[in-house]
């Protein structure tokens, strides 16, 4: 007789699927308003009629476009700490291993990139949301600076500095690409970034 396999991850019952089928919905057409208006000119009722719902029905997902914006950050943020994890788990990273790391990172942001657009062009509005948006960025540079001692033998305080100058160069880069597609790729700024961090770390 075959085992029940316990770690098998259960359907989502109906009700739970389409609400979140209805919340992404709604974070979609979020998006599609923002960048159009603007996130300080944008109402919840452009947000309703871009998704086709009711007012009532945004409500049961969220208070308010902050709260929309807080959601959008929270689903980008599971993805990159994800991404981060992994670089924790390096001990000794050849360059290509590098290389295939940061593109994946870059890609994340280039294929999310509206997401991140309107990110940044809430900061203005919300400076709350400052707080969020850098926990991946700490996140980064602690799993860097490790590397960095590990692989150079630095004092713990260069290797912050190093580490927080790195991600930062990471961050603008990203930035770049996502907002002038047209003057860059995702070949160039893994190539470029590869090159700093590679020469940083000594491989």
């Amino acid at each position: 007789m075959a085992k029940n396999d316990s770690s098998r991850a259960k359907p989502l019952p109906l009700r739970e699927q389409q609400k979140l089928f209805t919340q992404e919905r709604l974070l979609d057409a979020s998006v599609r308003v923002f960048l159009e208006r603007g996130y300080a000119n944008s109402t919840v009722d452009d947000i309703v009629e871009a998704a086709s719902v009711g007012r009532a029905t945004f409500y049961l997902h969220f208070k308010n476009k902050l709260e929309v914006m807080r959601a959008l950050i929270q689903a980008m943020e599971r993805h990159n700490e994800d991404l981060i994890e992994e670089l924790r788990s390096y001990d000794q990273p050849t360059r290509a291993t590098l290389e295939s790391w940061l593109r994946r990172f870059v890609n994340h942001w280039f294929e999310e990139g509206d997401r991140f657009l309107v990110g940044l062009q809430a900061l203005a509005s919300e400076p709350e949301l400052s707080g969020e948006l850098e926990v991946g960025i700490r996140l980064a540079t602690g799993a860097l600076s490790k590397l960095l001692v590990g692989k150079q033998a630095m004092s713990v305080t260069e290797a912050q500095l190093r580490a927080n100058l790195l991600v930062g160069a990471l961050q603008q880069a990203c930035r770049a690409l996502v907002s002038e597609p047209q003057h860059y790729s995702v070949d160039l700024v893994v190539r470029v970034i590869t090159e700093i961090w590679a020469n940083n770390l000594g491989i």
